[in-house]
């Protein structure tokens, strides 16, 4: 199962979560939700998004929250 990123350009939030993600060795696959009408009209205001598999994380949220719901989205249990 993938990491997902939505993000848009000149997000300085979508920055620093790509950044943590990368520190915690995933990397995420970045999908820009301004190429999307739809993804653009879902998040445009709660960007970024981590998104594993139907499983979504938005702000806010902490590198250590982030640490812990990945561990738990991985593994198939993201309570």
């Amino acid at each position: 199962m993938g990491v997902r990123l939505y993000v848009k350009p000149g997000c300085p939030l979508c920055d620093e979560v790509r950044d943590w993600l990368e520190d915690l060795g995933v990397q995420p696959e970045e999908v820009n939700i301004l190429s999307d009408e739809t993804l653009n009209r879902d998040f445009k205001d709660v960007i970024p998004v981590v998104a594993v598999g139907g499983l979504l994380l938005t702000l806010p949220f902490t590198k250590r929250r982030l640490r812990a719901w990945l561990a738990r989205a991985l593994a198939g249990s993201p309570r």
